[in-house]
C-alpha cells in the first residue's frame, strides 16, 4: 500500500493488552490484528476496549481496531469513547421527538443533542434501577430489529 512498516515486538504473557498500551503509547490511529482463532471478532474488538478502559492514563487516545479475519472483509471498531453510528432511522426519530417539543413549547430552546441526552440519563436511571432486566431484554430485541446484531 505504499506505506512504511516497522517491525515491533513486545513481549507480554497478555497480547491483547501488549497491543492496546503499544497503541496508546504511540498515539497510533489505527491497529490491524488477525481474527483470533478461539473467540469471535466481535469478543476480541471487546476484549481490546475492556484493555483500553483499564490503560491509566487520562489522555489516551481513541483508535480504530481492524480485525482482518482469515476470510471475508476485515472488521472495523472504534476503540475508546466515541460517536455512535446512528442509522436513518436514529436521525428520523431524534427530529420527530424535537419537533414535537418545539411545536408544543416554542418558547423551549431545545436541539437534538438535547433529545439525545435526556434520553441517554433516563436510559442510565433505568439501568440502575429495578426493571434492568426488562431493559436489556427490549435493548436485543432493539438490536436484532434493525439487524444491527449481525453487522455489529
Amino acid at each position: 500500500m505504499g506505506k512504511p512498516v516497522r517491525l515491533l515486538a513486545v513481549s507480554s504473557n497478555n497480547p491483547v493488552s501488549a497491543v492496546v498500551n503499544v497503541a496508546v503509547r504511540l498515539g497510533c490511529l489505527r491497529a490491524y490484528t488477525g481474527a483470533s482463532e478461539k473467540v469471535s471478532i466481535s469478543s476480541q474488538a471487546r476484549m481490546v476496549g475492556k484493555s483500553w478502559e483499564e490503560v491509566d492514563d487520562p489522555d489516551k487516545i481513541q483508535f480504530e481496531l481492524i480485525v482482518v479475519p482469515d476470510r471475508g472483509a476485515p472488521k472495523r471498531f472504534q476503540i475508546g469513547a466515541h460517536a455512535p453510528n446512528l442509522t436513518d432511522e436514529d436521525v428520523e426519530l431524534t427530529h420527530k421527538i424535537w419537533l414535537d417539543v418545539v411545536e408544543q413549547h416554542p418558547e423551549v430552546d431545545l436541539h437534538h443533542r438535547d433529545v439525545i441526552a435526556v434520553a441517554l440519563r433516563r436510559l442510565d436511571q433505568e439501568l440502575h434501577g429495578p426493571h434492568r432486566g426488562k431493559l436489556l431484554e427490549s435493548l436485543d430485541k432493539g438490536r436484532r430489529r434493525t439487524g444491527r446484531a449481525a453487522r455489529r
